[in-house]
């Protein structure tokens, strides 16, 4: 497990780095290889060559700042398609999109991601039949949501 002082210390270079990437996840990873294992993304989606520079720049910088002991990787990737929402700013960009929630109790709520606010989203069940009237979107308050993914189509 990364010290918060270190975990802070990437977040400030990433952000000073690339101001567009944040990162959603972080952790030390240990294991027959030591590796720390950073998840990033943009609003827009994170390219293939934002990733490997931001990895290469971290890696110099945390070898140069010498913050961590021992031998380690350095790994810098994106979530990766289908996995969970980790961060609110991560459903904006999925609008439209086909969305799973799976509430605390364990219940679903599945739909296409039509509207997120700082303490919901709405997730609009699709028509049964075109001649059908349009559903009412169900309401699922971001408390509620024990994980969300986007649903890939087959």
């Amino acid at each position: 497990m990364l010290s918060p002082e270190i975990e802070e210390k990437i977040r400030v270079f990433v952000a000073d780095f690339a101001p567009d990437v944040y990162i959603v996840s972080m952790l030390m990873d240990f294991g027959a290889k030591n590796a720390i294992r950073v998840k990033v993304d943009t609003d827009a989606g994170i390219k293939m060559e934002e990733i490997s520079t931001l990895n290469r720049a971290l890696g110099r910088w945390l070898a140069e700042q010498d913050l961590i002991e021992g031998d380690y990787g350095m790994e810098v990737s994106s979530p990766g398609v289908g996995a969970p929402l980790v961060l609110h700013r991560q459903y904006a960009k999925e609008m439209g999109r086909i969305l799973r929630a799976i509430r605390l109790d364990g219940t679903e709520a599945v739909g296409f991601l039509s509207d997120v606010t700082e303490t919901y989203i709405a997730l609009t069940p699709e028509k049964k039949k075109a001649k059908d009237p349009d559903p009412e979107p169900l309401i699922v308050p971001f408390t509620d949501i024990k994980e969300a993914k986007v649903l890939l189509p087959f």
